[in-house]
């Protein structure tokens, strides 16, 4: 599942609610049909790997009623400290949705490096130095290990339990 495709999803789930979409390399905004000024936030531009999780739980802190829900890259999540955001979130009972894209890499590091120098070596070879995740983590376990619903996702036309 493409990143677009997991964004016009959840922006379909998310319509007439009054949610908070938190990207991080996760759902792009063109995708998403968006009906208030305060319904998505992507990372700052100077840097922020991790932001998202962390974001999303001081954002469901100002605003207990609300839908909040953090998309990251696996690199992203990674970064976050998902066992110290996960135990924080079940300790203040904070019901986040948060949505992790598993493609076994560093993205923005992979995408700092192309978007610089689109026709340099790095991108020419796709062999992009100390970008790879595998062997990757279950995440779900993570998850798990606080408590948290979890679910992995592979086909998005079979429904998980």
């Amino acid at each position: 599942m493409s990143a677009t495709y997991v964004a016009l999803r959840v922006s379909q789930a998310l319509e007439g609610r009054d949610a908070v979409l938190l990207s991080e390399r996760g759902c792009p905004m063109p995708p998403m049909t968006l009906t208030h000024h305060r319904a998505w936030y992507q990372e700052p531009h100077a840097g922020g790997l991790g932001w998202s999780f962390p974001a999303a739980l001081g954002m469901q802190l100002a605003e207990p009623d609300r839908l909040v829900v953090a998309t990251m890259g696996d690199g992203s999540y990674m970064f976050a400290n998902p066992v110290a955001c996960h135990q924080i979130a079940e300790a203040l009972d904070l019901p986040l949705l948060v949505l992790v894209m598993n493609n076994a890499e560093w993205a923005a590091v992979r995408h700092s490096v192309t978007d610089i120098y689109p026709d340099g070596y790095a991108a020419k070879t796709n062999a992009m130095p100390l970008t790879g995740l595998s062997p990757i983590p279950d995440f779900t376990k993570i998850a798990q290990a606080s408590r948290a619903f979890a679910r992995r996702v592979d086909n998005p036309c079979v429904k998980p339990l």
